[in-house]
């Protein structure tokens, strides 16, 4: 839903490969987004954010309690330099806590945006409302101004273990950092059940290694050399696949790509087709298991001479 019939345009492949929603400059010609409901007792925020064009009011709030509000910004005008937040009445937002990109600011310091994408997180003091992005209260004038990419939001205040956790996730999914943190992949897959892939879907590991009782569905599963998937059930092989290297990672030798309690389908590797260039020479790709474990093995191709 839209604050006004101002509307927003997504803006395909525009960080880290993923698409933002750009809702415009900041002003009577921004977009502002109304949820269809609104959430109470906001205590953990995490904003993709663009400020290309100033960052707007951070979160809407058209409740207007005491004329106020939770989320103004310093300057109404929203100049970039304005700080995120600024003292109100219902002060829990500028009385809480703050990180821009990884490090701790102030909720109230000026001059934290940069004019481009930033991950914000935002913890306030005290129960928030929120049902939206990008306007202030009820003024039509006040809209626009973002880029959003993704945002969380959190009934409770996350602990500290937990705030870098959703950090490290949102830090390497749209900026490419890479933190070193397993936890920063998705958690309690071992927990889950059956994890499923659904055709067209992509199961992407980044670097990390995982757990879970079953693996299924028809998408593709991403594994880097030095990660790999263990199955405590049974890890069934598919009739026939292609498994694609990342030439950026991979050099010739034999990697682990799963573990499973065991496996049903063995034959079926033979099916399996590998692609994929590395330093633009063309190498051979094979599949086999040993054990309970199914290993990818990269050797180079090659002409052979026989003299007689």
């Amino acid at each position: 839903l839209y604050f006004t019939s101002r509307v927003a345009t997504e803006r395909t492949d525009e960080l880290n490969g993923l698409s933002v929603l750009d809702l415009g400059p900041f002003g009577s010609s921004g977009a502002g987004l109304l949820f269809d409901g609104e959430l109470s007792g906001v205590r953990s925020v995490f904003m993709v954010l663009g400020s290309q064009a100033g960052g707007g009011f951070i979160l809407g709030d058209t409740n207007n309690v005491g004329n106020s509000s939770y989320w103004h910004r310093e300057n109404a005008s929203c100049p970039l330099e304005s700080a995120l937040f600024r003292n109100c009445s219902l002060g829990y937002a500028n009385g809480g806590q703050a990180w821009i990109d990884g490090t701790k600011s102030s909720p109230t310091a000026a001059g934290v945006l940069s004019g481009g994408y930033q991950l914000l997180e935002i913890f306030p003091s005290g129960p928030c409302l929120v049902d939206g992005f990008a306007f202030d209260r009820t003024f039509s004038d006040r809209t626009g101004g973002q880029r959003l990419g993704e945002v969380l939001f959190f009934d409770r205040t996350l602990s500290d273990t937990e705030r870098i956790q959703v950090e490290a996730y949102l830090g390497y999914k749209w900026f490419d950092r890479f933190s070193g943190n397993a936890d920063a992949m998705p958690t309690n897959l071992a927990h889950a059940g059956t994890v499923s892939v659904a055709s067209g879907a992509t199961f992407d590991l980044n670097g990390f290694t995982q757990t879970t009782a079953s693996l299924a569905g028809g998408g593709t599963r991403t594994v880097t050399p030095g990660s790999s998937v263990t199955v405590t059930g049974t890890l069934l092989i598919g009739e026939s696949g292609t498994l694609v290297l990342d030439a950026s990672t991979v050099q010739p030798g034999t990697y682990k790509l799963f573990s499973s309690g065991s496996l049903s389908g063995v034959a079926n590797l033979k099916n399996w087709t590998g692609q994929g260039k590395i330093d633009n020479t063309q190498y051979y790709i094979k599949l086999f298991a040993s054990g309970s474990d199914v290993y990818m093995t990269v050797t180079g191709t090659g002409t052979l001479l026989m003299l007689l």
